[in-house]
């Protein structure tokens, strides 16, 4: 049919003989031109509505055939900045977590507002105290259920009724925060170990003090404190795993984190068709 009304107009042509041929061809060539216009008209709109559509490439970070970061760009959409690498997996040996640098992490508005009330950070880049980001989707969803639940309220409960289990929980603080200051390179360390600007302090104390989920240690009014389910369970996946290998290796294996455990339990008890 398309086809059919583009060469009707040179059809009529054909069948009216009382045009001289000069004028035929005029028409002929207006038509054309016409045709060409169009045409160049629908290869531009379709050019611009691609680009719209698609992506600057600059803010899609290279995944260098890293099959890891292949797997945690499905599962969040992105590869954070300061990906370091994957610290545990699920028992189909997809990412549960992975472990982050704790400076120039978070999202570009995160980073600006630490520029902000931070000036230091445009030196060494916007703190970012996570050490292990929880980043199966599944595992994240069933966790914020059991918050939405109350079981943050239970669980310090049990923390507070169990001094064990509390003394447990500052060890994990501690270890956490040493792990994390570890994983800093030496320059950065140096910078942060300065005094000025006025605001470094203030960074190297959420780096070198504070404990899982950011939690300040000195300030906190109850070691039975918890401040995100997802970051406990982080933690306590990245660091069973590296029981394991301290295990193999014959070292002194890192405290599990009794909060992840009561996830960990909760998860299994009550998501029987989770991939743990």
């Amino acid at each position: 049919e398309t086809q059919r009304a583009t060469y009707q107009p040179y059809a009529t042509i054909m069948r009216c003989g009382t045009y001289s041929t000069g004028l035929w061809l005029s028409l002929f060539v207006g038509l054309m031109q016409v045709e060409k216009m169009a045409a160049l008209s629908s290869s531009s709109s379709s050019k611009m509505l691609q680009a719209a559509s698609t992506p600057d490439s600059s803010d899609v970070p290279a995944l260098d055939d890293d099959p890891d970061q292949t797997a945690v760009q499905e599962q969040l959409g992105y590869i954070p900045t300061n990906y370091v690498r994957v610290s545990a997996r699920n028992a189909h040996g997809a990412p549960v977590a992975i472990q982050t640098y704790p400076l120039q992490g978070g999202s570009r508005r995160r980073q600006t507002k630490a520029m902000e009330s931070m000036p230091s950070s445009a030196l060494v880049g916007a703190p970012f105290p996570t050490l292990y980001w929880l980043t199966d989707p599944a595992i994240s969803k069933a966790i914020a259920e059991l918050e939405r639940h109350g079981h943050v309220t239970l669980i310090e409960k049990e923390l507070e009724a169990n001094p064990e289990l509390q003394a447990q929980l500052l060890t994990c603080h501690e270890e956490y925060a040493a792990d994390r200051w570890k994983s800093l390179t030496l320059p950065d360390q140096t910078l942060l170990n300065g005094s000025e600007p006025h605001s470094m302090p203030r960074i190297k104390y959420m780096l070198h003090d504070s404990g899982i989920a950011g939690i300040d240690m000195m300030k906190c009014r109850s070691l039975g404190a918890v401040k995100c389910l997802h970051t406990h369970y982080a933690h306590y996946r990245s660091t069973l795993d590296r029981r394991l290998e301290a295990e193999a290796d014959s070292c002194t294996p890192r405290t599990l984190n009794p909060v992840g455990q009561y996830v960990h339990d909760r998860l299994m008890n009550d998501f029987e068709n989770l991939v743990l």
